[in-house]
C-alpha cells in the first residue's frame, strides 16, 4: 500500500545529478515521489534535482529526490525535501 496516491502526469522534465543534465518524461506523480521515463541509467540512492513543470511548486524551486528504483524504461524517485516545507504543497 502506498502512502500517497499516484496521479497520471505526462510532462517533459529536465533534471540534474552529479553535474550532468538529463531529460525525461514524468509518467506519474504523488506527494511522495515521481516516476520518470528516461533512457539514462541511474543507481539506487543517487540524488537528483528537478523542477516539476505545471505544478504549484514550479516557481523555479528545485526539488531534491533519491532514486529508489529503476527498470528498463525509467526511474522511481522519492522526494527528500518536499514534505519539510512549512506551508502545504499540493501537486
Amino acid at each position: 500500500m502506498r502512502k500517497y496516491v499516484r496521479k497520471s502526469y505526462s510532462k517533459p522534465v529536465f533534471f540534474t545529478s552529479e553535474n550532468q543534465y538529463y531529460k525525461g518524461l514524468i509518467n506519474d506523480i504523488s506527494r511522495g515521489g515521481v516516476y520518470i521515463v528516461t533512457k539514462d541509467t541511474f543507481l539506487i540512492g543517487q540524488i537528483i534535482r528537478l523542477v516539476i513543470p505545471g505544478t504549484k511548486i514550479d516557481k523555479g524551486v528545485m526539488l531534491k529526490g533519491k532514486v529508489v528504483r529503476f527498470d528498463n524504461t525509467g526511474v522511481g524517485v522519492k522526494f527528500k525535501n518536499l514534505m519539510r516545507r512549512r506551508k502545504k504543497v499540493e501537486i
